[in-house]
């Protein structure tokens, strides 16, 4: 029987494709809460759809102590910077990462995962995406301002995309697989 890893996500603690700005005390102590619920089931932790350099500085420290490694889950809406106007090189770069299995652009759409691709590959560590199939993630007035007028339905406010048929992201799929 292989071994199955089992991943224990850590999503944003407060905003949704929007920097967490609260106090640092504070994000720190919700991912530790998060983890310390997941660590005795989980093989590793995966930050997923993370905005900021300082979320992943948090996210990290917060989950030290449980010595398991973690892959970074990073979202850019669109373009090449995160919501609070890093780069991906900046989340790679500047943390001191001791137990990084790699990482994967969280909640993107293909066009943007593309634009990506060439960045990601550079770094020389495993790197994967995970797909969304939103018109956009940058909503008028942010994300959570406008979630919270809607009845709990992003595609309302970030549309929802027709063309990615099963046919289509088959493609595409392929395309990003032959890339590495």
């Amino acid at each position: 029987n292989p071994h199955v890893l089992v991943a224990g996500g850590l999503p944003p603690q407060n905003n949704t494709y929007e920097a967490d700005d609260r106090p640092a005390t504070e994000i720190k102590e919700d991912f530790h809460r998060q983890a310390e619920i997941l660590n005795p089931f989980v093989d590793f932790f995966y930050f997923d759809v993370l905005s900021s350099l300082r979320e992943f500085q948090l996210g990290i420290e917060a989950i030290k102590d449980f010595n398991k490694p973690y892959l970074m889950g990073i979202h850019i809406s669109e373009g090449t910077k995160l919501p609070s106007n890093e780069c991906i090189s900046d989340i790679v770069n500047k943390i001191e990462h001791k137990n990084l299995l790699g990482l994967m652009l969280s909640c993107v759409s293909p066009e943007n995962y593309q634009q990506n691709l060439d960045e990601i590959k550079s770094f020389n560590i495993p790197f994967g995406f995970k797909l969304n199939a939103f018109k956009t993630t940058l909503s008028k007035n942010g994300y959570i301002a406008q979630y919270a007028k809607s009845n709990g339905n992003p595609n309302e406010f970030l549309g929802q995309r027709k063309d990615l048929t099963p046919e289509n992201l088959a493609k595409i799929v392929k395309t990003f697989k032959n890339a590495g």
